[in-house]
């Protein structure tokens, strides 16, 4: 028996995971997977669900500009980054009108900013019955 095929391969050059967010409505069948979700590998860029208002579905965005600013001012100033994001016709889902906050079980996927895995806006039927799921994806 060859024992060096059961060895754990060398992952010192590896690429990290990628991690993206599949989501799906429990009222309706709105579904999209795929979406790029927190700090990537490639320098200047922060992943982030958003809801795109004009094409009613989830977008990725980058939001690296907008947490670079939010840790170097208070949180009281308007963040410029966000109110370009908005100008875009999106919505970050750490915004406080497209989630409802409940005390029934659920899953915080990110902390800051606030992201929970379930009671989120649905951009089909506009009820808070969208869930997020992390999938991770090894390179």
């Amino acid at each position: 028996m060859n024992v060096h095929r059961f060895r754990k391969p060398n992952n010192k050059h590896s690429k990290p995971a990628e991690v993206t967010l599949d989501c799906a409505c429990v009222h309706c069948d709105y579904y999209q997977d795929g979406i790029r979700f927190g700090k990537s590998v490639k320098e200047g860029y922060h992943y982030f669900p958003g809801f795109h208002t004009v094409k009613r579905r989830i977008v990725q965005i980058n939001i690296y500009r907008y947490l670079k600013i939010a840790a170097s001012t208070s949180p009281e100033k308007e963040n410029p980054e966000l109110a370009r994001i908005k100008s875009l016709n999106v919505r970050p889902y750490f915004d406080k009108d497209l989630f409802q906050q409940s005390g029934f079980e659920m899953e915080i996927l990110s902390e800051s900013p606030h992201l929970q895995s379930k009671f989120n806006y649905c951009p089909k039927c506009g009820q808070f019955g969208l869930q997020f799921c992390l999938e991770e994806h090894l390179d």
